[in-house]
């Protein structure tokens, strides 16, 4: 009944972001993106409560739902804003809300430089939040459906398929070997072996080689038609 009440309350601009917080009142703020999330956002994570929360806004008001590409970023990586860093959990949420609002790596920057002048140098694991966020910009800009660090490993799945002149940059850009399965679903796969440990640069590499997801030069038939390995020169 809480939630619902809090519902009828905030129907006015950017009442998404009021009634996220409202909800989180009633349920308790637990550690956003830590180890120890609570209820609703431990299943479905911050950003997805958030955009939950702004959709069943405009649904109550008849909006439509605006057009963008999303790409999902699926990792084992920590990324959040430790406690000790920023303690004010209402604090912490406006800065989660602000980044998931940053739609161009510049904004991304532009919030990272504000949070270390307002908090210090951000720790690791702020540092690997911001670099997420800037992959799932980038994977929405080169028409990526999902990347995935996990294990060490790299892979990126496009809701596109590959172009020549994607695999043609890999190939001559790239400094470790990558893998491309070009049937069925187009896939891009660096194995933790040549990851070496740094995930967030390699796919941040692998993305920065895939053309605009604007691009139509599509895969002729002469191309290979099974996943198989390219090997990339090493950077000189």
């Amino acid at each position: 009944m809480k939630r619902l009440k809090a519902i009828e309350e905030f129907e006015d601009l950017g009442s998404g972001f009021q009634l996220a917080m409202r909800d989180l009142e009633i349920r308790g703020a637990g550690n956003l993106l830590g180890t120890e999330q609570h209820g609703f956002i431990l299943n479905v994570g911050f950003d997805l409560y958030t955009r939950l929360m702004e959709e069943a806004v405009r649904e109550l008001r008849g909006e439509s739902p605006p057009e963008e590409i999303r790409a999902r970023v699926v990792t084992d990586l920590e990324a959040f804003l430790p406690d000790d860093y920023v303690a004010d959990a209402a604090e912490k949420m406006s800065l989660y809300k602000t980044l998931a609002d940053a739609g161009t790596p510049a904004e991304v920057d532009e919030l990272a430089a504000e949070i270390g002048d307002r908090f210090g140098r951000p720790p690791w694991q702020a540092e690997n939040l911001f670099a997420l966020r800037r992959l799932r910009l980038s994977a929405a800009r080169v028409g990526a459906e999902t990347v995935t660090l996990r294990g060490g490993a790299v892979t990126i799945e496009m809701a596109r398929e590959l172009t020549r002149g994607d695999v043609q940059r890999m190939i001559a850009q790239m400094p470790v070997p990558v893998a491309f399965t070009t049937h069925g679903r187009h896939r891009v796969t660096v194995a933790r072996e040549e990851v070496g440990g740094e995930p967030l640069l390699v796919a941040g590499l692998v993305l920065d080689c895939l053309g605009d997801h604007g691009e139509r030069e599509k895969l002729t038939e002469k191309e290979p038609r099974t996943g198989g390995r390219k090997h990339a020169q090493p950077m000189g």
